[in-house]
């Protein structure tokens, strides 16, 4: 069916970042569709450098939360830092070490449980190290929607999940779609792939109401993006994805502490470099994905790099896709 644009809004802001010279432009584009769909679209220039973020929701609204009603305050973890993406534009290089929090003011319900999991030690003078000891630097750039469903409606449709745009981060139309493959556009996997996505198929149950979240009502989702980098003689870049899906905080809030709560489809998309990692699940709370850009050994500096961000999660009639999209 044809897509007619109902209203579309465009705003733009430039700035120069103090005490570097580098300008700052921020443009913001908003568009409402016939098929119930909202989609924002933020395009920020740092210098030579492009973040190109954008938000859709279908079924319901999706308001983004601070501080207290997204998380943890920052006492919550001593020695992580607060880093704006201007911050990250005049960065001659990039910090031996340390746990950078980008354009947030609260610290991410689940940064704790990861960095746990990892075996990564932040010490209160910010010194971040992985589990061999060795000095790591991470930053990480949360966000957290409080969700709103709209009145009952038909469920989304799992199998049509938008494919992430090529390098140049513009969207693909839908490809066809394989057996093994439910995503349109990406490229069939490889054969333990495909018995891992026939497996998920095969377990799938569908569900017809609005909402099929269990056992709390989908209130919150949030996610991240993450860069690893790793110094030292060779270096390398991990750009993390990760997605969760919330039942309600205290009071209704997105408020931590906030329970987990099982979906009916998450997926999670990264790319670093020429690296791709897709992952995708059914009836869960979360999922994750991580690409790797191994440097090399010798380089002078870290040079420059490229990657995308995506995730996709439903329950009943109510969609979401956020991904930002980064060259520097």
């Amino acid at each position: 069916m044809r897509i007619i644009i109902r209203c579309f809004l465009s705003t733009t802001l430039v700035a120069l970042v103090s005490g570097t010279g580098i300008a700052q432009e921020t443009e913001q584009s908003t568009r409402y569709t016939d098929n119930g769909t909202t989609e924002t679209r933020t395009v920020t220039k740092f210098g030579k450098g492009t973040l190109t973020e954008t938000l859709q929701v279908k079924g319901g609204t999706a308001k983004l939360m601070t501080g207290p009603d997204a998380g943890y305050a920052f006492s919550a973890l001593p020695g992580a830092k607060r880093v704006t993406m201007r911050d990250l534009a005049r960065m001659k290089d990039i910090p031996k070490t340390g746990l950078f929090i980008i354009d947030a003011d609260y610290i991410p319900t689940s940064l704790t449980q990861q960095l746990k999991r990892e075996g990564y030690r932040l010490t209160d003078k910010g010194e971040l190290t992985d589990r061999k000891g060795e000095p790591i630097t991470l930053f990480v750039r949360p966000e957290t929607f409080q969700l709103t469903p709209e009145t009952i409606g038909p469920p989304s449709d799992i199998f049509k999940s938008p494919a992430p745009p090529s390098k140049t981060d513009e969207q693909q139309p839908y490809g066809k779609q394989g057996l093994f493959s439910p995503h349109p556009g990406l490229p069939e996997p490889g054969i333990w792939a495909k018995i891992k996505n026939l497996a998920k198929r095969i377990n799938l149950n569908p569900v017809s109401e609005a909402q099929a979240a269990s056992p709390f009502p989908w209130s919150c989702y949030s996610w991240s993006w993450q860069w690893k980098y790793r110094g030292g003689f060779c270096r390398d870049y991990r750009a993390w994805t990760n997605a969760y899906a919330w039942g309600p905080g205290p009071g209704g809030s997105c408020n931590s502490p906030k329970p987990h709560t099982n979906i009916q489809y998450v997926r999670a998309y990264a790319r670093a470099a020429g690296d791709t990692d897709d992952e995708y699940c059914y009836n869960c709370d979360q999922e994750h994905a991580f690409a790797d850009y191994d440097i090399g050994c010798f380089w002078p500096a870290h040079g420059n790099g490229s990657g995308y961000h995506f995730i996709h999660m439903v329950d009943g009639g109510l969609s979401v896709v956020r991904s930002a999209g980064w060259t520097h």
